[in-house]
């Protein structure tokens, strides 16, 4: 008897070594896609055709059918004559990200990562909102270096959840790209599935210790923090002790280095937002997608301009610009806006390089 106890407890402890953890929120943005929704649930629209943003990810596409955004369950309405669960994959409410595309395109998003070693499995749980079935997987873990790891799922059930999910070890400290999304099936959008992605989780066991990051945080922070003069210093230095105390601690476990850096990175922001001015400014140019138009009019609406890549306009930031060339007489009527959203309460100033060539 003694002996099976043991075993059992060995059994046990074993078990426990490889569970895993979820990290999702220590690298991803907007995995969940619960905020912000295109379309709430009391909203009875029948989408037909729009690409929109999705914060966070990077769109991989080039393509400006069928439709992308993010839709919250219950949503009444359809999309592409596809439609949203009542729920999400665990029963829970919140929303998730709809994709519908055709004639074998590929429809993918990604996020670029820095992950320590370990062993990991990615799950994207996915709905499919027709009874049609065709699509294939573009979950991946695509490496800078090295062969990408891909998922196997082929097709997507009707009116049902498919749990979509990959799984590898890295051996040490790698940056590469979470990617999602679907290749659409042959001809056109409706012999493609229409989908619903619920969330994208991380998980991971065994992690590597990697302090890199961490370092960089506190950098960055002694750097905010200065001659200790500005609004609310010494909770922002009361930070950085804890955050140095872990990084000199040789025992510590990664877990905590993350949990660590991630708070020292709530606290930075917190200090800048505490000592905003007009002398002393935050840039919140990166609210605007594509701000310099190096992606032409990706995430405009576009009235009448074109984009250039010449050097005739001295004032263009990279290589591209808009343009509303004419070769004489009036030039006419040209436009091009995009919605901003969550930008926190303040005063703004905003600059448009333009100019009469």
């Amino acid at each position: 008897m003694k002996f099976k106890i043991t075993l059992l407890a060995l059994m046990i402890a074993s078990l426990g070594a490889h569970a895993q953890t979820d990290v999702t929120k220590y690298f991803l943005q907007n995995y969940g896609f619960d905020s912000d929704f295109n379309y709430p649930e009391s909203s009875t629209a029948n989408v037909a055709q729009e690409i929109l943003e999705i914060p966070g990810w990077t769109q991989d596409f080039i393509m400006n059918y069928t439709i992308t955004g993010v839709y919250e369950f219950g949503f009444k309405g359809t999309f592409n004559g596809g439609t949203v669960p009542e729920k999400g994959y665990d029963g829970e409410a919140g929303g998730g990200l709809a994709l519908s595309t055709g004639w074998s395109e590929n429809m993918a998003y990604y996020q670029t990562v820095t992950l320590p070693a370990g062993n990991y499995t990615i799950k994207v749980p996915t709905y499919n909102g027709k009874s049609v079935t065709g699509g294939t997987s573009l979950l991946a873990w695509s490496p800078g270096v090295g062969a990408d790891v891909e998922s196997t799922v082929k097709s997507y059930p009707a009116k049902q959840w498919t749990l979509d999910q990959i799984s590898f070890t890295l051996k040490e400290t790698t940056s590469g790209n979470i990617v999602i999304g679907y290749k659409a099936a042959n001809n056109g959008s409706g012999n493609s599935a229409n989908l619903v992605i619920d969330y994208v989780q991380i998980l991971v066991s065994d992690m590597g210790v990697d302090k890199t990051e961490l370092k960089t945080t506190i950098d960055e922070a002694n750097g905010q923090y200065g001659d200790g003069s500005g609004n609310e210093a010494d909770v922002l230095m009361a930070a950085i002790t804890k955050a140095q105390a872990v990084y000199d601690n040789a025992d510590v476990d990664m877990m905590t280095v993350l949990e660590e850096n991630l708070a020292l990175k709530e606290a930075i922001t917190a200090y800048r937002k505490a000592n905003l001015s007009e002398k002393n400014p935050q840039d919140c140019t990166s609210y605007i997608v594509n701000p310099s138009f190096e992606d032409g009019n990706k995430g405009w609406t576009n009235t009448n301009l074109a984009a250039q890549t010449n050097t005739s306009f001295s004032k263009k930031a990279g290589t591209t610009y808009m343009e509303k060339w004419v070769s004489s007489g009036s030039a006419g009527s040209a436009s091009i806006i995009q919605t901003l959203k969550n930008l926190p309460v303040g005063k703004y100033k905003l600059t448009v390089a333009a100019q009469n060539l």
